[in-house]
């Protein structure tokens, strides 16, 4: 394993979770280190493994993904629950700004509804969490 890219561990991670075929998978930030074709196939087979009756709890920084791969989000801050709900209620709330200090814009496009940050507040102390 010590041998291999981020990438590649990040994939070989995936492996050894999905051989030892649990109900449950946990996941923290697993897209890092993948580049975008990995990311996305990442994600899909996350969809897949949920689709086939599995829980499957990813945390996840990228607004993007989150919106278009989370049937519901908890968005958490210094370890608090701040909102729960479906991805697009979470994305819209006020409460994305307090814990990430940026402002979402949307836009909707041919496939769907898209989210950017359209303003980063420089007053965070605290910086995303």
């Amino acid at each position: 394993m010590t041998a291999l890219s981020g990438g590649q561990r990040q994939k070989a991670y995936l492996a050894m979770v999905l051989a030892q075929d649990t109900d449950v998978i946990l996941m923290d930030e697993p897209t890092t280190f993948l580049d975008i074709r990995n990311q996305l196939d990442l994600l899909d087979r996350a969809r897949i493994l949920a689709g086939e009756g599995k829980t499957v709890v990813v945390i996840l920084h990228d607004f993007e993904a989150v919106l278009h791969y989370a049937d519901r989000v908890i968005l958490l801050s210094e370890g608090r629950v701040l909102k729960a709900g479906a991805a697009e209620e979470v994305l819209r709330s006020r409460e994305l700004e307090d814990a990430f200090g940026v402002t979402p814009g949307f836009y909707e496009a041919e496939d769907g509804l898209h989210i950017y940050v359209k303003e980063a507040r420089l007053d965070n102390p605290s910086g995303s969490r």
